[in-house]
């Protein structure tokens, strides 16, 4: 199995509700934040690793009612199939010798849109504006008042954010294109659904795909 050409399509994600994606917070220090966002070490800029967005469009791909039943004790998909969508769009799990050959989609890491940065700094606005920092506790069901102790902060990247974003997929010489292409578009579309990163069902995490089909980059081999 060769590969016949690699399509990367390129736009942009918008933050629909404040996104959460775990960093490192080196320590938490006192009135600081129990869990802030992932950032860039050199810009400070948060930003969206590849295989965060990678993971939720497997996960979204996986609890599609065709491949649902493909899932073994919580762990991907592996078996590999040459008809499996999953496997051949994102790898088969632990499975060298897989018939589906190699994962035909790249995840490119998101950084934050040049343009919207632009509009943020002509508004008035800041770097800091970008991030907001999200307060929630625990309800005790006695007195339905917040419980003792349960106050914890974390840090979301604001609604209204933008981040540029690239995907490429390597079409094999065995493969169905517009099959391909029109996986990804699904899987893509699920997630704009479900979410992205933590507390996804407590608010967080809308995202909004504009991705130019229209005119992609095509490199033929």
């Amino acid at each position: 199995m060769s590969i016949k050409k690699i399509i990367e399509v390129n736009g942009t994600m918008t933050i629909k509700s404040g996104v959460h994606i775990g960093g490192n917070d080196n320590g938490t220090k006192v009135g600081g934040c129990d869990n802030p966002v992932i950032r860039n070490p050199l810009t400070n800029d948060p930003y969206i690793p590849g295989s965060s967005i990678k993971g939720a469009l497997r996960s979204c791909a996986e609890k599609m009612p065709a491949y649902a039943g493909k899932i073994r004790n919580g762990k991907p998909c592996g078996c590999g199939q040459e008809t499996c969508m999953v496997c051949k769009l994102f790898g088969a799990h632990m499975n060298m010798r897989a018939a589906s050959g190699e994962p035909r989609l790249i995840v490119r890491d998101m950084n934050l849109s040049p343009d919207f940065l632009d509009r943020v700094m002509e508004s008035g606005g800041s770097r800091s504006d970008i991030i907001e920092t999200k307060t929630s506790t625990m309800i005790d069901r006695n007195t339905n008042t917040a419980s003792g102790g349960s106050f914890h902060n974390m840090e979301r990247v604001a609604a209204g954010t933008v981040f540029d974003c690239s995907f490429s997929l390597k079409v094999m010489d065995k493969d169905n294109e517009a099959e391909l292409i029109n996986f990804f578009k699904k899987c893509l579309s699920i997630v704009e659904a479900t979410g992205i990163g933590g507390k996804v069902t407590s608010g967080s995490g809308q995202v909004e795909f504009d991705i130019d089909w229209k005119h992609p980059t095509e490199v033929t081999l």
